[in-house]
C-alpha cells in the first residue's frame, strides 16, 4: 500500500478539481469491471481485510439506500480496537460439510464445493465479534432469530426486516437489480443470489464519478 499511495500522491498533486475528476472518469472503467468479478471473491486468511473492508462499504451503502433509523456505519464497521464489539466475518454456512444440517434444495457436489462457496462472499456477512462468537458453529437455520436483531447484512436474511420496513420495500421495488429478499434456507443458489446483490451494491459504491453540484466535493473512497 506504501508504494500505490506513493505514486498515486504523485500522480494527483498539484492538478485542479477539474483536472483530478477529468482522470478519474477516464479510468474509472478499467477498476469498475473488477466489480463484475465480486462474486468470485473468497474469504483467505490473506483477503479477510479485504472482504471487510468491501462488506462495510456494502453495509454502510444499504443503511443509506433504506434510510434505516439503528445504523451502524462504515467507521464502527471497520474499526479495529473495539475489542469485542469489533465486527467480525461471519460464515453463514457451518464450518464442515453436514448434508444432514442442509436443505434438500442446497445444490451442493460435494465437500469440496461447499468448502468453496462457503468461502464465497454471497455466503459471508459482518456481525460484532461477541455475537459471532457465541453462535459458534451452528446451522444457518438456527442462527436466523440471532440475524434479525443484527446488522443490516444479516437482518436482511430475515422475514420480518422486510414486514416491517415499507421503505425498504419500496426502495428494493424502484431497484430490482438489488434481489435482496428473506432467505429460510441456505444453499449455492442462494450463495449465488447474495453476491449477485452484493455486486448490485457495490456498483453503486464504486459508481464513476460526475461533476458536483453547488459545493458538493468529489469523494473516491
Amino acid at each position: 500500500m506504501k508504494d500505490i499511495a506513493f505514486t498515486l500522491t504523485k500522480d494527483v498533486r498539484s492538478k485542479s478539481h477539474d483536472i483530478l475528476l477529468n482522470q478519474a472518469q477516464n479510468d474509472w472503467e478499467k477498476h469498475f469491471n473488477s466489480i463484475s468479478r465480486l462474486d468470485n471473491l473468497t474469504y483467505t486468511k490473506n483477503d479477510r481485510s479485504d472482504i471487510l473492508f468491501i462488506l462495510a462499504r456494502i453495509a454502510c451503502q444499504l443503511e443509506q439506500n433504506f434510510r434505516l433509523t439503528n445504523t451502524v456505519g462504515f467507521q464502527v464497521y471497520w474499526q479495529r480496537d473495539r475489542n469485542m464489539k469489533t465486527f467480525d466475518i461471519e460464515h453463514l454456512l457451518k464450518d464442515a460439510y453436514d448434508i444432514t444440517s442442509l436443505p434438500p434444495t442446497h445444490s451442493f457436489n460435494d465437500a469440496k464445493d461447499y468448502a468453496e462457496q462457503r468461502n464465497r462472499i454471497g455466503a459471508l456477512a459482518l456481525l460484532p465479534r461477541s455475537r459471532n462468537r457465541s453462535l459458534q458453529d451452528k446451522s444457518y437455520e438456527d442462527k436466523l432469530a440471532a440475524y434479525a436483531s443484527e446488522n443490516v447484512l444479516t437482518q436482511s436474511l430475515c422475514e420480518g426486516f422486510y414486514t416491517n420496513n415499507p421503505t425498504v420495500s419500496r426502495y428494493l421495488t424502484d431497484n430490482p437489480k438489488l434481489v435482496f429478499t428473506a432467505l429460510f434456507t441456505f444453499g449455492k443458489n442462494e450463495v449465488a443470489q447474495r453476491a449477485e446483490a452484493y455486486k448490485a451494491v457495490a456498483a453503486q459504491v464504486w459508481r464513476k464519478p460526475e461533476a458536483p453540484t453547488g459545493k458538493a466535493q468529489l469523494s473516491l473512497i
